[in-house]
C-alpha cells in the first residue's frame, strides 16, 4: 500500500484512470495478434477481389460479339416475322385489346449482327385486359420485347385506356434484304 500512497495524492479519479490505462495496454497486447490476423485476412481477401476484378475486365475485353452463333440460332428465323406478328394480333384480340393498326419497319445493326422488326401498335383496352395481354405476349414469344409503353385515359370516368405499344420482334439476321414481315 505504501507504493500506492504517492498516487493517492492525485485522487481516486487519477488512480482509476491509471488502472484503466494499464488494463487497456494489457488488452491491446493480448488482442494485437488477433487483430493482425484479421487485418491480414482482410488484405488477402481484398487482393483476391482485385485480382478477380482485373481478370473479369480482361475477359470482358476479349468477349465475342454480343450475338454468338448459338444465340443467333435461338432466335426465330427471319421468315417467321409475319406469322409472329399475326400471332401477336390474335393474342391481343383474345385478351380484348382493340388494335387500331400496326406499323412495322426492319431495323438492322450490321456492326452487332442483329436485326429486329420495330412494330408500333396503337390500341385501346381496359387496364386489366391490357396487362394480361402484355404478360401473355411476352411469355408466348421469348424473342419479343416491349420497347415502349405509353398509356393515356381521356377522362377519369372512361374505362378504356389508349395505349401506344412499341414492340421489337427479334430474329435471326436475314440472308438477303427483306422489306416486309
Amino acid at each position: 500500500m505504501k507504493r500506492l500512497a504517492p498516487l493517492a495524492a492525485f485522487g481516486a479519479g487519477a488512480v482509476l484512470a491509471l488502472l484503466m490505462l494499464m488494463a487497456a495496454g494489457v488488452l491491446a497486447g493480448v488482442m494485437a495478434p488477433r487483430w493482425q490476423r484479421q487485418a491480414s485476412a482482410a488484405q488477402q481477401s481484398a487482393d483476391a477481389t482485385a485480382r478477380a476484378l482485373r481478370h473479369a475486365r480482361q475477359a470482358a475485353l476479349t468477349l465475342p460479339s454480343p450475338v454468338t452463333a448459338q444465340a443467333a440460332f435461338a432466335l426465330p428465323a427471319a421468315g417467321r416475322a409475319r406469322q409472329r406478328l399475326a400471332d401477336l394480333l390474335q393474342l391481343a384480340q383474345r385478351h380484348g385489346v382493340q388494335v387500331v393498326h400496326t406499323e412495322q419497319r426492319l431495323v438492322r445493326d450490321a456492326r452487332q449482327g442483329q436485326e429486329h422488326w420495330a412494330v408500333a401498335m396503337p390500341a385501346q383496352a381496359r387496364y386489366d385486359d391490357l396487362r394480361r395481354f402484355l404478360e401473355a405476349a411476352l411469355r408466348a414469344d421469348p424473342a419479343l420485347a416491349l420497347s415502349s409503353l405509353r398509356l393515356q385515359r381521356e377522362r377519369a370516368d372512361v374505362a378504356l385506356l389508349q395505349a401506344d405499344l412499341q414492340w421489337a420482334l427479334h430474329q435471326q439476321p436475314a440472308a438477303g434484304a427483306g422489306a416486309s414481315p
